[in-house]
Order: structure tokens, then sequence, then C-alpha cells
């Protein structure tokens, strides 16, 4: 059996060719409302992005260096968004390379599934967006395992106590503060709506068709 993902090629494209990409996995993904029913980045933001990446791109080709910190944040932003849609195309086509392609993004070479064992998830990052009250939680991606699905703990106020992976089970220990968790495939978790000055702490683990990987450690970031 094998399995194919969408490619981020579009990291390397130039200006014009980003501009392009992005304009295509647009109209293919909100222009596809059946197989794409509830895209992660809503339509409205992700058109509002891409016209500020290419004002941002128009005034940099004019301007020159004083518009080009405008211009790569953009750019930034444009490609952490398409990034999100990709995990997002990715969960839904499960391999499927005609629904990646009907997304506009690029599949990858078809590649043979390992069923190996996962294991602890040893690095993952938690970052503030340009928005208040949302955090943004990355886990590198794992190779070589096969299809793997990402998941994610939020606990809000204070680290949990007694989580644990046992026999494939999470076991969270009664807590009385908020706590969510984010089955969705995707390795990027963006986390809303949060208090301002409350820290938030996250644990990441993934599964795969023949394990559940153990509880990352610990990262407690406090939102704005």
């Amino acid at each position: 059996m094998s399995i194919q993902h969408c490619t981020l090629g579009y990291h390397q494209l130039g200006s014009e060719g980003l501009e392009l990409k992005a304009t295509q996995v647009g109209s293919s993904i909100y222009g596809n409302p059946i197989p794409f029913v509830n895209p992660i980045v809503p339509e409205a933001t992700y058109y509002s992005g891409l016209q500020d990446y290419n004002m941002a791109r128009v005034e940099y080709a004019a301007l020159g260096i004083t518009k080009k910190t405008a211009y790569t944040n953009a750019r930034k932003k444009m490609i952490d968004t398409m990034d999100l849609l990709a995990d997002y195309v990715d969960g839904i086509a499960n391999g499927d390379e005609s629904i990646i392609v009907l997304s506009g993004f690029t599949p990858s070479a078809a590649v043979a599934q390992s069923n190996l064992p996962l294991e602890k998830i040893s690095n993952f990052t938690v970052k503030r967006t340009a928005n208040d009250g949302e955090l943004m939680v990355e886990i590198p991606a794992i190779t070589n395992h096969g299809s793997i699905n990402y998941l994610c703990v939020c606990s809000q106020g204070v680290p949990l106590s007694g989580l644990a992976i046992v026999d494939g089970r999470l076991n969270l220990e009664q807590v009385n503060h908020p706590v969510s968790i984010d089955f969705n495939k995707s390795r990027k978790k963006l986390f809303k709506s949060l208090t301002a000055g409350v820290n938030y702490s996250f644990y990441v683990f993934a599964s795969n068709t023949v394990s559940v990987s153990p509880i990352s450690d610990v990262k407690t970031v406090m939102a704005t």
C-alpha cells in the first residue's frame, strides 16, 4: 500500500510564483465545499492574507529595501497559512492523490508505508501568533512510520499531573481547570480565544496503525 501527501515546494517559489500558487490553492479548496467542508483557515482570512501579501510584494518590487521587512513578514504569514491548509488536506485525503490534486497542492511521489512503533516526541514549539489570544503549536513531522495522527493536550492555568499514555489510552486525572484536546491530524494546532496573562501548558503525542507514542514533556507559554 502507498500513501501520498501535499508537498511544500511553494516554500521555494519566487514572489509571483507564490502568489499564483496561493491563488490556485484558494480557489481549489474554497471552490470545492463537498470534499473540503470546513477548512481550518476561514475563506475570508485566507484571502485577506493573500491580499496583504500581494500588496507587500508590489510595494517591495517598486520601493526596494525600505519595504523588504514588510514583504518578508507577509510572505512568511502566507506560507504558514498554506502549511495549515496542506496539513488539513492531508488529513482529508488520507493519501488519495486525486483529492490532493483537487485542492491545488502538488502530491508527493507515492511512498511505502512503514508500520513502526512511535517514540516520544522530544521537540515541538509553541508560539504566539500575530493575533491576541492565539497560540500555535507545531509538531515536527514524523517520517517512515506510515500515516500519522498528531494530537495535542492544552491545560489552562497549571500543568497536568498524572498525564500518561497507557496501553494506547490517554490517562488524565480529575482536574478542576479547563483542558482541551486537539484530535485533528495536522501537525499545526491553533488554539484561539485564550485569556491574556494566563499560562497554557501543552503536551503532544502521535499515533499510527500500530502504536501511540508516549506523552511529551510539557511546554508552557503565556497568552497575550
